[in-house]
């Protein structure tokens, strides 16, 4: 990842937009009718890579530490999405969440949260996501 960097410095005229999931795991909630919300438990890691984005936050932090780049703090929000039910929500992420299952625990207390929720509660997963402008720095030692 640190290789992919230096080369994204080479090939860059300005900046890097930097922009990935926070090492924290996604959460899956329901929210009811008035608006409160019930957490369900987390997505399990099922990949046999490292947990999370730790290489990438890693190695970010050494390019910076070198001075290839310069960067404020990240700035975090969270992504949320929406589903239907209990089912569309874990269909999704068996299909489109390549390293991230919903647990037998956090899929009981789903249906529990949106049985106590009645009508009109909505199942979501809530992840927290940083972006940072990395600010190409013209270092002659680096060039």
């Amino acid at each position: 990842m640190v290789h992919a960097l230096r080369e994204a410095w080479r090939v860059a005229r300005w900046f890097v937009l930097d922009i990935r999931p926070v090492a924290d795991e996604p959460e899956v909630w329901v929210r009811d009718r008035s608006g409160g919300e019930t957490r369900c438990g987390g997505l399990t890691w099922v990949g046999d890579g490292p947990v999370g984005h730790a290489q990438a936050s890693a190695a970010v932090d050494q390019i910076l530490n070198e001075g290839w780049f310069a960067a404020p703090a990240p700035r975090r929000f969270e992504w949320v999405d929406v589903f239907d039910d209990a089912d569309d929500l874990i269909e999704c992420v068996s299909e489109e969440w390549e390293h991230r299952s919903v647990g037998e625990e956090t899929s009981l207390r789903l249906v529990e949260a949106l049985s106590r929720a009645g009508r009109g509660a909505a199942p979501f997963i809530r992840q927290g996501i940083q972006a940072q402008l990395l600010r190409k720095v013209r270092l002659t030692k680096l060039v």
